[in-house]
């Protein structure tokens, strides 16, 4: 099991490491597109967390 937790943690290390260098290196844009798909997911995920406890509320 320590084993295991090990390599998750080298790996998200690693894929911190390669997003940032990926930053730096590509055109701005594409990690624009990418924060807003991922804004987008995120207000998505909570508009339906919402909506779900406003069912629960009724």
């Amino acid at each position: 099991m320590p084993n295991i937790n090990r390599n998750f943690v080298l790996g998200m290390g690693l894929f911190i490491f390669g997003s940032y260098q990926l930053r730096k290196r590509w055109s701005s844009t594409l990690m624009d597109n990418m924060e807003i798909e991922v804004s987008s997911y995120t207000q998505r995920q909570k508009l339906l967390k919402d909506k779900n406890t406003e069912e629960l509320a009724d």
